[in-house]
């Protein structure tokens, strides 16, 4: 029987380490929208710890869309607390806002809002 030549091991890190980033990748967050409006505000979503923004213009995957930010995406419910708050000053100052999600992409778990003026 011959011996692999010793190119066998590289291939299979390499395989592994694809997959690896590809999976990190999938799971990796980003900013839902940048530069939007809150046009509405939802203080829960269907009876949970969670509440809902309603965004027009900006840029991103959620851009004019619901966001949902949920209590169990945060690092505490006072983050949680102050992320409401930001999303009324916004609402009410008609300030645009930027929205961070740290889990992945989508439109639920938001976490994070910048309100700028």
């Amino acid at each position: 029987m011959k011996k692999p030549k010793g190119r066998l091991l590289p291939t299979v890190m390499a395989v592994a380490a694809g997959v690896m980033h590809n999976s990190s990748a999938s799971a990796a967050g980003g900013y839902v929208v940048n530069d939007a409006t809150v046009i509405n505000i939802a203080n829960t979503n269907g009876n949970t710890p969670a509440f809902v923004v309603t965004v027009t213009g900006g840029t991103g995957p959620c851009a004019g869309t619901n966001i949902t930010f949920t209590q169990s995406a945060a690092v505490d419910a006072d983050t949680f607390k102050r992320a409401y708050a930001a999303a009324l000053l916004a609402f009410t100052t008609g300030s645009t806002v930027s929205i961070y999600n740290y889990g992945d992409t989508s439109c639920t778990n938001a976490t994070y809002i910048i309100v700028s003026h």
